[in-house]
């Protein structure tokens, strides 16, 4: 017989690395704990030790896990105490990180004698780091391998592989993959430096390189020119490229050195050493390379659906449902596209992202192209004549001013960012041709730059924007024709006026109401005076019999092109595009014009109104804002007023509002001055975060959530909540987004669902989302609609993984066959027993289907489980943890009851081995509705009962002479009637629930073990089983407190363990019970 080994201080240092793993996430602890007893057993089996069966067996370590993980999460255990030796580990693994790893670094060596290729590794790590981090950077080692295996990354222990691929791949698992990023992203960065160390050491260490090999490795700073030409033999003079002025070079990209790839074209590329010649542009190159990666790092590659490259912007890999938002996807395997609107310059830079991504070597790509000499020597004397390409978004023009032109990157991204706007301006405002970026015709260009700088509205813009765009379209004329862009005299504009094309006068006197008498902005004016021309402009250019608006005399006539202009569909998208800038000018003037135009002065001759001192004493006195219709706050304001400035306020009170309120903002009946509603320092800080979320393509922002982001700032000031916020945007909102009645939108064809928005961005994330992290990432979106979006009653597409955690349908891609083969399993188990249960389905799948499980192996049970329930529920019914047939609706009740109304006779044991094939409890309830309990370990069917109630009931009667009993206080049976069966406790429970005419039962439940609960008459005052126990604890003798209470009630039958939910309330009610009897 083996003899007890105690626990040593290696042993127990494994113990708690395997809770750690088990925390982590990576593995299950069911497996943690078999791998721990192997490991164990191993160990002292080389020892020497004698061991036996119970030797660190899986029941052992499980136990031995609870008491260890308690000690280092500082919780309690509920079993024994620990030794000790665990509580000093356990100190050591919390206080003393560096002694704890090196104990255990200790234990593995021993678990592992033959590790020396380990030892060997950790011996050069010693030399590269100091201590502290080799203890932190070890530590990671055993998470990334566990998590490795469990993805099938890994075959073997990391520190055994030695194929380079292999760590690579494991390098690149923990710097892409989403779910191990999420589950450690508090160690990434230590993870992360882990695994380069070792794949530094693994490549250093491989057969050293072939001579072939050694030949073709350049230094990093070495560039590659050869001459077309030099490929041939016998080349003659007149083809040498050092006396030819106009040869093209064959070069090599370096993926080291940032280099301009304008004005080149691809040659070939070679992969790993093949190579491919049929490359037509490099777009074409960019795909070919992409299907070459895919074929060797296909999981790497399917990890980047979804993603940008250089995690900002747009996304340059997506599937099918995403190729909507992007603006040239390209097809490179089956439901992969890659985003191909890019220049040369762009495509280098994402081969190198993805090659990165992929840890491929730079040197096992070879990727030819050639370029003209004065190209290639970047000539900058000769100006391009000819026709030029021109690339979607800008890409060929900034390779053009950043390295013919020489100008800095930052200037380059100015002009085309510039140019872009020109184009959106043309484009918007009906100018054709509008085209800059989208034509290569430079016929076209020079029209559009000569009508945009023609148009006074666009040198308005233009004069606003400090001649931004004049000067962009200068150099973008230049870089299609060689002809720099001579500019006419800029038509000038005096301060606080705008000179329109037409009707000057009317268009001041306009200009003058709104900023003079309605108190409007500067801007916000002259975007309402640029709007009444533009309004002009396209009922002229659409032949719309409306008339002129500036010079109109009766608001009728306005009124009615008003109408005319909104009836015309053309006209009303054009207004929505335009945020409904030209709907509001038009209404702004139509008020104009019906008021006493006479009345108003020019800007030159109206009197200015110094507010300067209303602004004070608003700023002074009314910081929580002031009632604006008030008599009395108007009475008080005088008072201020005359006590502030020593004479008294001599206009009327109408006049009065008028000022205050060109100054204020109103919300309901207070008006507020706009810095003392929001500081300038939040103000730009919202404005910036709005901007923020539309540049990033977000079309939405909900009140709600905005207010909830700023809500710590707002609480020092004067925005109190959501609707408050929406009066403030509405208030200093200038055209940049339309204040809708729930949330900001980019424009008015924006139309906000939610749901929609959670689910493009749950299935865009591909993998498991906590919900903490979905409320973070949508934060324009209120939390209890994401919420609901995920979670509500009609969220069957969004699929819960486990606790917080939700994915959506999609992502889980299951072909037809497999969904034929699911279906199968499901059917032959439906016409076997009318049944399957969930995990039971689960484990018939990983057994005969493993490919499925093994593509997504971040969904748990429960969300496999749950997302075939999704896709197949158009054809089985899932019920929680059952699957019966369509509109059966089994529930885990129903089984159990099912499963004893089919058979005659079964026990408790069969019931537990059908409770632990659907992961459930026992549902005795229905068991004992459908079957007999004759004692403790069996039941029959009802019909084998055979009662004599009468004669029974006369039985209990001799025992029971208040109004209950509890069943363990009846043990002697023999003044009972013959009923088939021998009498117990388990069959007089069951008569009593069901067969008795005189009695009842009031009990917590039944059980598997032990019946308790008490036999009650009915003719009893107690309906329930709480007032039972009320009862009995007011009527004894004990303290009235909880730890007593439930001891009473087991000791005494009533119930079978210590506790009870309702008990606290119990003892309330108890209590004063016992006080009434004094």
């Amino acid at each position: 017989m083996a003899i007890r080994v105690p626990w040593d201080e290696h042993e127990t240092a494994l113990l708690i690395e395997s809770c750690q793993k088990y925390d982590s996430g990576v593995i299950t602890k069911k497996e943690v704990i078999r791998g721990l007893s192997t490991t164990l057993r191993n160990r002292a089996a080389q020892k020497g030790i004698e061991i036996d069966d119970v030797f660190r067996n899986e029941n052992g370590i499980a136990m031995q896990f609870s008491i260890i993980s308690s000690l280092i999460h500082h919780q309690k255990s509920g079993l024994h105490g620990a030794s000790k030796l665990f509580k000093d580990m356990a100190e050591l693994y919390n206080n003393d990180r560096l002694a704890f790893d090196k104990i255990l670094m200790e234990a593995k060596n021993m678990a592992d004698n033959e590790s020396s290729m380990q030892n060997q590794y950790i011996s050069w790590l010693s030399t590269q780091v100091s201590p502290d981090q080799m203890s932190e950077l070890y530590f990671t080692y055993s998470e990334v391998e566990s998590f490795c295996r469990h993805i099938k990354v890994l075959k073997k222990p990391l520190f055994e592989t030695t194929d380079i691929k292999t760590v690579a791949a494991v390098k690149q698992t923990i710097e892409s993959n989403m779910v191990f990023r999420f589950k450690h992203k508090s160690q990434l960065q230590k993870m992360s430096s882990a695994m380069k160390y070792y794949y530094s050491w693994i490549k250093d260490n491989q057969n050293p390189l072939s001579e072939e090999a050694v030949t073709s490795t350049l230094p990093d700073d070495t560039e590659i020119i050869v001459p077309i030409q030099n490929r041939q033999e016998n080349i003659s003079d007149k083809n040498d490229p050092l006396k030819s002025t106009n040869v093209e070079y064959l070069l090599f990209v370096d993926f080291r050195k940032p280099t301009s790839y304008a004005f080149t074209s691809t040659e070939y590329f070679q992969y790993f050493g093949e190579r491919y010649d049929e490359i037509n542009n490099w777009t074409h190159l960019y795909i070919q390379l992409l299907q070459c990666l895919l074929k060797n790092y296909s999981n790497i590659i399917y990890d980047l659906k979804g993603c940008s490259l250089s995690e900002r912007g747009r996304v340059d890999i997506s599937g099918s449902a995403g190729i909507c938002r992007m603006a040239a996807p390209k097809q490179f395997a089956d439901g992969l596209y890659v985003e191909t609107n890019l220049s040369a310059s762009n495509i280098v830079d994402k081969i190198r992202l993805i090659l990165d991504k992929c840890n491929v070597d730079y040197d096992n790509i070879v990727i030819a192209y050639t370029a003209k000499k004065d190209s290639a020597q970047k000539d900058e004397s000769v100006v391009p004549t000819r026709r030029r390409a021109n690339s979607a978004d800008g890409a060929d023009f900034f390779d053009w001013l950043t390295t013919v032109q020489g100008m800095s990157k930052n200037t380059g991204h100015n002009y085309v960012s510039a140019v872009a706007g020109c184009e959106k301006y043309a484009k918007e405002h009906h100018i054709e041709p509008w085209q800059l970026y989208k034509t290569d015709d430079a016929e076209v260009v020079k029209t559009v730059v000569s009508t945009l700088m023609g148009d006074d509205d666009f040198c308005s813009y233009n004069a606003q924007q400090h001649n931004r765009f004049s000067a962009a379209l200068r150099r973008f004329l230049e870089y299609h024709t060689g002809e720099p862009l001579v500019t006419a005299q800029t038509n000038s504009y005096s301060k606080g006026i705008i000179h329109c094309r037409r009707n000057n006068s009317a268009s001041n006197e306009f200009y003058t109401w709104l900023t003079q008498v309605q108190g409007m902005a500067t801007t916000t004016a002259r975007s309402y005076c640029s709007a009444i021309n533009n309004c002009e402009s396209f009922s002229k250019e659409h032949n719309l019999d409306v008339g002129q608006f500036y010079g109109a005399n009766d608001f009728r006539v306005v009124k009615e092109a008003s109408e005319v202009l909104m009836s015309n569909a053309a006209f009303r998208d054009y207004n929505d595009q335009q945020r409904n800038r030209f709907r509001a000018a038009m209404k702004k003037y139509v008020e104009f014009i019906s008021g006493d135009k006479d009345t108003i002065c020019t800007a030159k001759d109206e009197p200015q109104v110094d507010l300067t001192q209303y602004e004070e004493l608003l700023f002074e006195k009314y910081q929580k804002g002031f009632r604006i219709e008030s008599s009395l706050e108007m009475r008080r304001f005088r008072n201020f007023w005359e006590i502030k400035y020593s004479a008294p306020l001599e206009e009327t009170d109408e006049t009065m509002r008028k000022y205050i309120r060109r100054l204020t903002i109103q919300h309901k009946d207070f008006v507020y001055l706009p810095e003392a509603m929001v500081d300038a320092e939040t103000q730009q800080r919202l404005l910036a975060y709005i901007e923020h979320c539309f540049s990033n393509g977000k079309n939405a922002i909900y009140y709600d959530a905005l207010y909830k982001e700023f809500e710590i700032e707002f609480q020092r000031q004067r925005v109190n909540n959501a609707d408050m916020l929406k009066t403030y945007l509405d208030y200093t909102n200038e055209g940049n987004y339309v204040i809708n009645r729930g949330y900001l939108a980019t424009d008015r064809s924006v139309e906000v669902d939610p749901t929609d928005e959670v689910r493009d961005y749950v299935i865009t994330y591909g993998a498991p989302m906590q919900t903490d992290d979905l409320l973070k990432a949508l934060s324009q979106i209120p939390r209890d609609k994401i919420i609901w979006a995920v979670a509500g009653s009609n969220s069957a597409e969004f699929v819960r993984n486990q606790k917080g955690e939700y994915f959506h349908a999609d992502i889980v891609d299951l072909t037809t066959a497999e969904l034929d083969n699911i279906t199968d399993l499901i059917q032959n188990a439906i016409n076997e027993k009318d049944f399957i249960g969930g995990n039971e389905l689960i484990e018939t799948i990983s057994a005969k289907y493993p490919s499925i499980l093994e593509r997504y192996p971040y969904l748990t049970q429960l969300g496999m489980r749950d997302v075939i329930g999704y896709k197949l529920r158009d054809v089985f019914s899932f019920k929680g943890k059952i699957i019966s047939a369509l509109g059966e609706d089994l529930s885990m009740s129903d089984v159990f009851a099912d499963y004893a109304k089919s058979h005659a006779h079964f026990t408790i044991t069969q019931l537990n081995a059908l409770k632990t094939e659907l992961d459930t409890p026992i549902y005795f309830d229905s068991v004992y509705r459908n079957s007999l309990r004759i004692d403790k370990e069996n039941f029959v069917s009802k019909e084998q009962a055979n009662f004599d109630s009468i004669a029974t009931d006369a039985a209990i009667d001799r025992f029971c002479v208040g109004d209950y009993i509890t069943i363990s206080e009846i043990r002697l049976f023999g003044s009972f009637p013959y009923a088939c069966f021998p009498w117990n406790g388990f069959l007089l429970e069951h008569y009593v629930s069901d067969y008795s005419k005189t009695y009842k039962l009031l009990h917590a439940g039944f059980n598997a073990g032990t019946p308790v609960g008490a036999i009650v008459k009915r003719t009893s005052k107690f309906e329930n089983f709480d007032e039972l126990i009320t009862s009995a604890l007011a009527d004894s003798t004990i303290s009235l407190n909880k730890q007593d209470a439930l001891q009473y009630l087991c000791d005494n039958g009533f119930l079978v363990r210590r506790s009870y939910a309702a008990i606290e309330q119990i003892l309330v009610n108890a209590n004063a019970q016992r006080s009434q009897k004094g």
